[in-house]
């Protein structure tokens, strides 16, 4: 599992979350922006593609573009 987000605080919960139930090898939060432009380079590589599922919870109301966000989201998906 990979969680993506523009929050510093958020990404180290989530890492810290994975660590204390013991999955840590197995789910890695990155602090990254993919609405940025330049889109992040380091997350064009293919364990950041071709995913099962995206999900977004409790947090579209703050994206400045929710189209444009559900859009890459949705290009990253098989």
């Amino acid at each position: 599992m990979v969680g993506i987000d523009v929050a510093e605080q958020m990404v180290a919960e989530f890492n810290r979350n994975a660590s204390t139930i013991g999955l840590s090898d197995k789910m890695v939060g990155y602090k990254a922006d993919l609405l940025a432009e330049p889109a992040p380079q380091e997350f064009s590589e293919p364990e950041y593609n071709d995913f099962d599922v995206v999900a977004v919870s409790l947090a579209l109301h703050h994206f400045e573009h929710p189209d444009v966000a559900l859009q890459r989201l949705a290009a990253r998906l098989k």
